[in-house]
Parts: C-alpha cells; structure tokens; sequence
C-alpha cells in the first residue's frame, strides 16, 4: 500500500490528508471513482463527492434517465449484504404513500459494481440539503422551525417502530433537509466546485490496481441556511435492527450513548428515545446536553445530575463497579442532588416560551430506566398540543 509520501505535491496535496483514506483502496475495500463516469449501464453520471465514511463513499449524480440529481453511496466491497436497503425496503412496503411521507430519507434504486477492489453494493438516495449538525453550527432555528423539526423527527421514529424496527444511530448528523423541488432550483448553484487533486506516483510508475487516478474534496454548502418550507429527513440506517433482533452493540458516539447501553448488557429500541431527547435538545440549544471525557463513571454522573431521577436499583453494582476500576470509592460520589436538575435550569433559561413546554417531553423520553421513556407516539401527540395552544 503506498504511503502518502510516495505521491508528487501538488498545490491541492492537502487534499490527501483531508480525504477519505488512500488505504482503503485496496480488495475489498473502496471502489475508484473518478468525476465525469457513469455508473448502472450509463444511466448515473458522477457530478461530485458528497462525502465518505468507515464502510462507503458517497457521490453526487444526475440520473439521466429520471431526469434528477441522486446520492450514490457506494459501500466497500467486504460490507455484507447492506441491512440499510433491506430495512428500508421493508419500511417502504409499510408506508401507504412512500417514506417521504413520514420524513425518512428515501431509497430509489439498488445494484451491484464489478470493480478492481471486488463487486460493491450500491445505493441510490434523493439528494438532500445540509445536515441539522451543519446548520446549527450557525444557525439558531426559530421556535416555529424547532416544533417542526421535532414533530418531523417524532413522527419518523414512531413509524420505525411501530413497524417493528430500531434505527439506532439518531442524531443531528444523521438528520438533513430537503431541498426545494422546483424547476428553477439548480442544485450545483448550491455546492461549491469540484476540487480535484491528481494521484501521480513520484517514481513515475502506473498507480497500483484499484486506486482512484483523482481524490476529490468533497461538497460544501455555499450557504448554511434552511430552504423554504424544507422539511426534515432521517437517514443513515445502517445500524437498524428488528425489534426482538438487537445487534449485540451500537456503533454511536460515546457522548450518545444511552445509560443501558454501559449499564446492562442489552438494549432494546427504546435507546432510540433517549437519543431522540439529546437530538431534540440540541436542535434547540444547540449544544449537547453532556460531554464524554473519557471516563464512564464521570459520564453517567453527568447525565444523571442533569436529566434528574434515580438510577434503577438493579443497576447499582454495575455502577459501584465502574466506579471502582476508575480508582475512586463509590462514596466519593455520592453526590448530593440540585435543587433542580440541569435540564430544567436550562429551559428556565429560554427566552423564548413557547419552547418551554418541550421540556416535559424531553423528560419522558431520556428516562434512565428505558421502560420508563414515554414512546414516540406520545410525544408526538404532546406536540401537536402545543401548536393547538400556540
């Protein structure tokens, strides 16, 4: 596997260290795509790189049969068979009129790749806008924008599971916007211009076999902004189960994880509900509501002075035991509670009130106890009561 060294600088090398890992181009790994190629019998033709992760790269394309923009993700050629597409297949067989209409990202085409690296799964996605993590960054959204972004996202998650599934990666980052579906909107008006840096080897000699000739920047929004009358999509289902089917872990972000998920050996799709009050807080604060720092025992002291409550009984020796490989008596924690949780004394501080009555909501859902977390259709029917009273 060559080394970045053994490439020739250019004034884009950054690209290099910036990018999706060159050594994962190899067999059963990434595929080499280059701008311009068509993939499935010509029919998509690869406009731009919208990004990349541990199992997959993605590609902006224009479907030149359908006449649109899509998202290509291509997954590497070991990943088995993608439980992403066949969840969502058999979400869309549940839904009446396509997943569109319960706000989850929708899947228009599957197929294989034959490529240098091995054959490659391939997914076909609508195109969508900023990601709920990209917009924050900048953007406070309005209280009106807040009550329907929960209402969206709580009415994905309760069709999840009401039909059966746990999706298992909620998050700002795997929430995004749609973009405005009008003849006069030009998607590419929107991105920046392809970056591209060159592959040359130093030596001289060919590239080794199943390396891209070009690594591509990928996509930025020129603007952070939310579109008009954009909605929200759920995406990302890559770590989806069947409820009764829970894979033995989550691959999450410490800072998401659920407390049964460090506390017990098992979990259920109720971790999506806590997950679902950290997403919902963040859309309003925009900040999560508790760091990791690198100890469990510090973390879940953390969520508990903030959420408030009691931690389940059953649930003490495993915590006396993460306090004790962490060096410390547990007396040492026994903290004495707040006059109010953290959770409360931030909503207290909104200055806008018409959010204040998310806060009950937000309480039902990150429950210590998982069997105590209301689900997503009550919360769901708790939002609709507050815009029938605002």
């Amino acid at each position: 596997m060559e080394s970045l060294d053994s490439f020739k600088d250019t004034d884009n090398c950054e690209l290099r260290s910036s990018q999706e890992p060159l050594s994962k181009y190899q067999k059963g790994g990434f595929h080499p795509l280059c701008l311009g190629e068509t993939l499935r019998d010509e029919r998509y033709t690869v406009k731009h790189k919208l990004g990349w992760g541990g199992f997959s790269t993605v590609w902006l394309a224009w479907d030149n049969q359908e006449e649109k923009y899509v998202a290509v993700k291509i997954l590497t050629a070991d990943s088995p068979a993608s439980i992403e597409a066949q969840h969502l297949k058999g979400l869309d067989q549940a839904s009446n009129e396509g997943l569109d209409e319960v706000f989850i990202v929708e899947l228009f085409d599957t197929f294989e790749l034959e490529g240098p690296n091995g054959k490659h799964q391939c997914l076909i996605f609508e195109v969508l806008g900023p990601s709920l993590a990209v917009v924050l960054e900048s953007y406070s959204l309005t209280s009106k924008e807040v009550l329907k972004a929960t209402k969206q996202l709580l009415h994905a998650v309760s069709f999840i599971h009401e039909n059966g599934y746990g999706h298992g990666d909620i998050s700002i980052r795997n929430i995004a916007y749609t973009l405005p579906q009008v003849p006069t909107f030009n998607l590419m008006d929107h991105l920046d211009q392809p970056q591209v840096h060159d592959l040359v080897l130093k030596s001289g000699e060919g590239l080794p076999p199943g390396f891209p000739t070009q690594i591509v920047k990928a996509a930025e929004w020129k603007t952070q902004d939310i579109f008009d009358e954009a909605d929200i999509r759920l995406l990302d289902f890559g770590d989806t189960f069947e409820q009764g089917h829970e894979p033995d872990h989550l691959a999450q972000p410490n800072s998401l994880r659920a407390p049964e998920t460090i506390l017990t050996d098992g979990f259920d799709f109720k971790v999506d509900l806590w997950d679902v009050g950290v997403t919902i807080y963040e859309i309003i604060f925009r900040d999560p509501p508790f760091m990791y720092l690198g100890d469990e025992e510090g973390f879940i002291a953390s969520m508990l002075a903030f959420i408030g409550g009691e931690m389940p009984k059953e649930w003490d020796e495993v915590y006396r035991e993460i306090h004790r490989k962490g060096g410390r008596e547990w007396e040492v924690f026994e903290n004495v509670p707040e006059s109010k949780p953290g959770l409360e004394r931030k909503f207290e501080s909104l200055e806008d009130k018409s959010l204040k009555p998310l806060l009950a909501i937000l309480q039902g859902l990150m429950k210590f106890n998982p069997e105590d977390r209301i689900l997503a259709s009550e919360a769901l029917k708790k939002i609709f009561d507050i815009e029938t009273v605002h």
